[in-house]
């Protein structure tokens, strides 16, 4: 039996071409993939603070609707996935030299500024709210 001839053009890829291929791909890929994951993470994190600050501000309001005297001791309704609480209070100093400032407590002087913290459980997002409340009375 005659053998047939060998074709002129038998050539095949080498180990090493293919190495180098298949190493550039796998870049591309983990580019891609990195590139996928942070969307996802930014996208959770932003959710989170625009929740926490549609909390806090409807915590603001509450707060503002209940009046001046109970402004100090105030308790946010609970959140779930996120943690609520006043921050700092105080009261307006009219005696502090050289200017009237806001000292912490809650001295009974006409005027209240309370921050409203709100963070979410996982602590990617926190927001905060200062709400000023005047006596008028």
């Amino acid at each position: 039996m005659p053998r047939r001839p060998r074709p002129a053009n038998d050539q095949g890829e080498t180990l090493i071409e293919l190495i180098i291929a298949i190493a550039i791909m796998s870049i591309a890929v983990v580019a891609i993939v990195s590139g996928i994951v942070t969307t996802i993470l930014m996208s959770d994190v932003h959710r989170k603070q625009t929740t926490a600050g549609a909390i806090a501000r409807s915590d603001a309001e509450l707060l503002v609707a209940s009046g001046y005297e109970p402004s100090c001791n105030y308790v946010p309704p609970a959140s779930p996935g996120f943690n609520v609480t006043i921050d700092r209070k105080f009261y307006w100093d009219s005696t502090a030299a050289p200017t009237p400032t806001f000292v912490s407590g809650c001295a009974d002087t006409g005027l209240h500024k309370v921050t409203i913290k709100v963070s979410s459980t996982d602590v990617r997002a926190t927001e905060y709210v200062d709400v000023i409340i005047r006596n008028t009375s």
